[in-house]
């Protein structure tokens, strides 16, 4: 038996009813997945069994649209979360608490929306220390804004971090393995924070796309003109919702898309005049007031990966390694460091611990980092190199990255890629699941390494083979051609004369005996 909780994420009257302001936008695919009917039976099976039933509401305006909605009232030992500001269940709540306090160890999800909330959801469980608790998603107990996004959520990013299955799945897995009979008590009421957040609003989404276009460097004209790409002066949603997730706007800061087109489009015609979109884009004073101070080093808890990532500069490059670091502290602080000598100790004026000093690059440095990649400790490797000077070790530097392609490790060598590479490690399934461990891809050598290995392998096999005995003797019909064949030079008459007084010799020889 398994200690189980059933998490049931945004099944409010919003999302899931006609007359809802977000129906519109997921009652499609809602639909599809019949997921108001797959879920409710599944959710009675779990509790019938003794599993937690949670409720993860957000913060919606209106009484009726914020309500759960009938199919799955909670019961009277369900747990029902405060309702949220943000897309995460563990974003202002207490989900964290009670998932501890249980020892829970799978846990079923389903919900809206696909590809934000359950997703956003999914990402937290690890870096929330619940490493113990088994995720599994209900592919048809949710619904995204489109087919093609709930679609791509639980085909591409989902399984990198969670299991993924049908509730015909989830019932019969409850049926082999059935959960564990809790007993329910009341928890003590968290502490109040000493500033509360910020009540959660529809133009508070607004404001935060204009917040991360900013962080972008994208312009509020420019950004129109790649949304409105039949020039017809309107941007409908399908336009909006590409951009913004082509460029990683929504994943990043966890925006709700169907919401901020919503508001903008104020008189429900199905798209926006480009005027309203620029003016709404237009940055206003009070956007970056109350952000928060920058968090230190020491104050973001450590990524919960096992992988080391490698950080090596060439000496004209370090200058431009020290300021990638230092914009990107967030990030390394919470990470495993290996690097060479001389840019560790260049590292350390940043207050960064490394966890593996390895020798400076020419002494070798390269070659041991390599080593560790071959052994599959690290899992990223930043290296600065430096294109316009020469380099004694160039050996070592170019060993360095063909072992990185050889063993499938990410690898950045400049400012650009790097910071790429930072945002997808941080920020997006693939690049947090190899971060963490989790990524199923981990470990998986590529074809060409398969196709070495076989080639290998042939080789072995056949030094290894036995050899053949060559005999010793020839055969008879060979040694019979031989003592016939006439002699270089000789004429086939003068070859039998030959043969005629061998023969005449030996009977003398005989007869004398």
């Amino acid at each position: 038996m398994v200690r189980t909780a059933v998490l049931l994420v945004n099944f409010q009257n919003d999302f899931a009813k006609e007359g809802g302001k977000l129906y519109p936008g997921v009652g499609t695919v809602m639909k599809q997945t019949g997921m108001m009917e797959n879920v409710p039976p599944l959710v009675e099976k779990a509790r019938d069994q003794g599993a937690m039933i949670i409720h993860s509401p957000v913060d919606t305006d209106g009484a009726w649209n914020s309500e759960i909605v009938d199919e799955l009232k909670p019961g009277s030992k369900d747990i029902v979360l405060s309702k949220r500001s943000d897309l995460s269940a563990f974003s202002g709540t207490n989900l964290e608490t009670r998932l501890k306090e249980y020892d829970i160890e799978r846990l079923i999800v389903a919900g809206f929306s696909t590809n934000s909330s359950i997703l956003e959801t999914i990402k937290d469980i690890s870096s929330h220390g619940l490493s113990g608790v088994k995720a599994k998603v209900l592919m048809d107990g949710c619904a995204s804004e489109s087919t093609q996004t709930h679609f791509a959520t639980i085909n591409d990013e989902l399984p990198a971090i969670s299991e993924v299955l049908t509730t015909e799945e989830a019932t019969e897995m409850l049926e082999s393995n059935p959960c564990s009979k809790l007993v329910f008590k009341p928890l003590e009421p968290a502490p109040k924070k000493t500033k509360p957040r910020r009540r959660y609003t529809m133009f508070h989404q607004v404001k935060k796309l204009r917040i991360a276009m900013c962080d972008k460097w994208i312009a509020g004209d420019r950004f129109v003109r790649f949304l409105d790409r039949d020039a017809d002066g309107r941007v409908d949603y399908d336009e909006f919702y590409d951009f913004l997730h082509q460029f990683g706007i929504a994943q990043e800061t966890r925006l709700n898309v169907r919401e901020v087109f919503d508001v903008l489009d104020a008189n429900g015609q199905g798209s926006i005049p480009i005027d309203v979109l620029l003016e709404a884009l237009r940055v206003q004073d009070d956007d970056f007031d109350d952000q928060g101070e920058e968090p230190q080093a020491g104050q973001l808890a450590p990524f919960p990966s096992p992988f080391l990532v490698g950080l090596v500069a060439h000496n004209n490059m370090k200058p431009s390694m020290m300021k990638f670091v230092k914009d990107h502290m967030s990030f390394f602080s919470r990470v495993k460091l290996v690097t060479t000598g001389s840019t560790g100790r260049a590292l350390s004026s940043l207050g960064l611990k490394v966890e593996h000093l390895v020798s400076s690059g020419p002494l070798g440095g390269d070659q041991e980092i390599g080593a560790l990649i071959a052994q599959g400790k690290v899992c990223a490797v930043f290296f600065f190199t430096d294109p316009l000077s020469a380099h004694p070790h160039a050996a070592d530097i170019e060993a360095l990255n063909r072992i990185c392609c050889v063993h499938d490790t990410i690898f950045a060598n400049n400012p650009s890629t790097a910071t790429s590479l930072v945002y997808g490690l941080e920020h997006s399934a693939f690049g947090y699941s190899r971060l963490t461990g989790l990524n199923p891809t981990i470990g998986k050598e590529t074809d060409v390494v398969g196709k070495y290995k076989e080639g290998q392998a042939k080789v072995i096999q056949a030094v290894s083979a036995p050899a053949i005995k060559k005999t010793d003797t020839l055969s008879t019909s060979y040694r019979k051609s031989v003592l016939r064949a006439p002699r270089a030079g000789k004429t086939e008459a003068e070859a039998q004369d030959r043969a005629s007084s061998i023969k005449a010799t030996r009977k003398s020889v005989m007869f004398a005996r």
